[in-house]
C-alpha cells in the first residue's frame, strides 16, 4: 500500500521556485507514495501534467475552524494542549487556522505532513500533524531559515526529519535550534535536483561577428546584486564603446521600478530588464548567451542566497560564470569553476566580464569544470530519492 504524503506549501506552482515542483513531480512518480499537495494560494507557474489532479488550493472559513476545533476537542484534546505548550499560545492565530486546515486535511488521511519552509507553513504543518496524530517533516531553504524561522527547536523535536538545501542554512538551523545529539541526526543536507534533460548539450554556438550576450536570471531584490551588475555593464561599455555586447536580466520583483530609474540614470536601455519568463524560455536564453553572471550579496539582515537554481542550470550547460561568495554559492563554485569577484564591487565585476568575453579559452575551461560539478551535486533522481527514503522510514 502506498504511503499517504500530504505536502503543504504557501503557494504553488511558483516560477521562481521550480525546484519544489521538480521534487514533487519526481516524488509523485514513486510507486511507494500517494502524494497530495495543498497550497494556500494558486501560483502563476506552469503545472506539470504529472501533478494533474494532485494539487488543491485551499481557503478555510470560520466554519472550517469551528468544525475542526470541535472534531479535535472530542477526539484529541491532549493534542490541543500539546500544541499550546510548544508554541500555540505564541502563534495562537496559526493554531486557530490549523484547526480548519486539519479538518480539510483529515479527508486525505495523511500518514505524514511534509511542509515547505521553516516559517509559518511548517508551523501550521506541525500543529496539524499533532492534531491529526500523523508524522511531520520540513523542507527548509534559505531566507526562511536566516530571516524568519518559527519555532525551529520545537519543529526539530516534533519532526520525523528536516531537509535543508544548502550548507549555510543547514549550519544556521543547527545553531538556532540547539539540537540534542539524537535530534541532530534528523537534520539532512540534501541539495535540490535539476533534471539532466535539456542540459546535456553545451550552449548554442555563435559566430565571432555576432553580438555577445551577458545574462542574469533572478528576482529583482537587493540580495541579487542587480544594481552592481548594471553599474559593471556601464563601466564595460565605457571602456569598450564599440564592443558588440548586450545584457539581459530576466525576472521581476519589488525593485523593478527602482532599477528602471537606475537604468535611466546610467543611460542604459530599458530593454535590459526583460521581465519574468517561463523555465523553457529561460533555458533557451541560457543556450544562446555567452556569459552568465550572478552578482549576489549578503545582506546585513542575514538574508542571502542559497545556491540559485539558474546558476546551477548555467553550470550544467557549461557556460562561463562570474559570481560572488555570497550565501552558499561557494559550496558549489570556486576559482577552478568560475570567476569569483568581491561582493558589491562593480569595478571588479566589470573587469571580470571583459576578461571572460575576450578570453574564450578560460571561459571554456571554467565552464567545463562547473558542468561536471553541477551534474555531480544536483542530480535530480539521486537527490529526490534521498527524500523519498526519508518519507518511507
Amino acid at each position: 500500500m502506498k504511503k499517504r504524503v500530504l505536502v503543504f506549501v504557501p503557494e504553488f506552482p511558483v516560477v521562481t521556485e521550480t525546484f519544489i515542483e521538480r521534487e514533487l513531480v519526481h516524488l509523485s512518480k514513486s510507486s511507494n507514495l500517494d502524494l497530495k499537495i495543498f497550497s494556500l494560494k494558486k501560483g502563476v507557474g506552469n503545472l506539470s501534467l504529472a501533478l494533474d489532479g494532485k494539487v488543491e488550493n485551499i481557503n478555510i472559513s470560520i466554519l472550517d475552524i469551528g468544525v475542526g476545533f470541535f472534531q479535535v476537542l472530542f477526539s484529541n484534546f491532549s493534542g490541543i494542549i500539546r500544541c499550546l505548550k510548544i508554541g500555540g499560545l505564541k502563534h495562537l492565530y496559526l493554531l486557530l487556522k490549523s484547526f480548519g486546515y486539519a479538518s480539510v486535511f483529515s479527508y486525505f488521511e495523511p500518514e505524514i505532513i511534509y511542509a515547505h519552509f521553516m516559517s509559518f507553513p511548517s508551523t501550521i504543518g506541525m500543529f496539524c500533524s499533532i492534531l491529526l496524530k500523523c508524522d511531520f517533516a520540513v523542507s527548509a531553504h534559505a531566507r526562511d531559515v536566516f530571516e524568519y524561522p518559527e519555532l525551529p527547536k520545537e519543529k526539530l523535536q516534533n519532526a520525523k526529519f528536516i531537509t535543508i538545501c544548502n550548507k549555510s542554512a543547514y549550519e544556521r538551523f543547527l545553531a538556532i535550534s540547539n539540537p540534542s545529539k539524537s535530534d541532530t541526526s534528523k537534520v539532512h543536507l540534501i541539495y535540490h535536483g535539476v533534471p539532466s534533460e535539456g542540459f546535456s548539450m553545451n550552449k548554442i554556438a555563435t559566430t565571432v561577428s555576432e553580438e555577445k550576450m551577458i545574462l542574469m536570471v533572478g528576482r529583482l531584490v537587493e540580495k541579487k546584486g542587480v544594481k552592481y551588475l548594471l553599474e559593471a555593464f556601464k563601466k564595460l561599455k565605457n571602456r569598450n564603446p564599440s564592443a558588440k555586447v548586450r545584457i539581459e536580466i530576466i525576472g521581476t520583483g519589488p525593485l523593478k521600478e527602482d532599477l528602471k530609474a537606475f537604468l535611466q540614470k546610467l543611460g542604459l536601455g530599458s530593454n535590459i530588464l526583460v521581465g519574468e519568463k517561463s523555465f523553457s524560455e529561460v533555458l533557451e536564453r541560457l543556450k544562446i548567451c555567452d556569459l552568465y553572471v550572478q552578482p549576489s550579496i549578503d545582506l546585513s539582515t542575514g538574508d542571502s542566497d542559497g545556491i540559485p537554481n539558474t546558476l546551477i542550470e548555467a553550470a550544467m550547460l557549461g557556460l562561463p560564470i562570474i559570481t560572488t561568495n555570497a550565501g552558499s554559492i561557494s559550496e558549489f563554485l570556486d576559482e577552478n569553476s568560475a570567476v569569483i569577484v568581491p561582493q558589491s564591487d562593480s569595478e571588479d565585476l566589470s573587469l571580470a566580464m571583459e576578461r571572460l568575453l575576450k578570453e574564450e579559452g578560460l571561459g571554456l575551461k571554467l565552464g567545463a569544470a562547473a558542468k561536471v560539478k553541477a551534474h555531480e551535486m544536483f542530480a535530480l533522481e539521486a537527490n529526490v530519492s534521498k527524500i523519498e527514503k526519508l518519507l518511507l522510514i
